[in-house]
């Protein structure tokens, strides 16, 4: 009787401990991201779901009429900061000295969640642009924004061993009777 009572009160327990868990990295993907200068970018770029942090990208932009297209994709560039300009920002640089262009993504919204995330549009250097070392050669973000796939929770594996256990434990009990 005893042993009954116990694994009634264990099931709830393992079930309340079934919370879903996210997979720590996000993948963005640009969606509709133009220049005032005619160019566009595309790719995508993944951050962690904690902290927002910039973690990889693979973003290309194409030539305008002020300022040429670059692929960044951490070969012969990096990460120069996250938040730099602001909050919900990151901004990317050329590693060849002289050679600079600089992209800059700045949100709406934190990275630390999917959905769809508006890019701020229009300011410089608070906004989205790209640009080279001395800002002759910038061009501003005038529309565009990121999305993630819609991610499905992951059950807490120890949580799915402890309900497991529990079940067994219960078709043994009823087995020996």
């Amino acid at each position: 009787m005893k042993t009954i009572k116990s694994l009634l009160l264990a099931l709830p327990l393992a079930l309340l401990l079934a919370a879903p868990a996210m997979a720590s990295p996000l993948l963005w993907t640009l969606v509709g991201v133009t220049f005032d200068d005619g160019g566009s970018a595309s790719g995508t770029f993944s951050t962690d779901s904690t902290t927002g942090s910039l973690l990889s990208y693979d973003i290309v932009t194409t030539s305008g009429s002020a300022a040429p297209g670059f692929h960044f994709d951490g070969v012969g560039d990096s990460k120069y900061a996250d938040n730099y300009f602001g909050p919900n920002s990151f901004v990317i640089v050329n590693d060849t000295p002289f050679a600079f262009p600089i992209l800059a993504f700045a949100f709406s919204d934190a990275l630390t969640s999917g959905g769809v995330n508006a890019l701020l549009v229009g300011s410089f250097p608070y906004g989205s642009f790209q640009s080279n070392n001395d800002s002759s050669e910038k061009r501003l973000i005038v529309s565009g924004n990121a999305t993630t796939e819609t991610t499905v929770p992951e059950p807490a594996p120890l949580a799915l061993l402890a309900i497991s256990l529990v079940g067994l434990a219960f078709s043994r009990r009823k087995q020996s009777i």
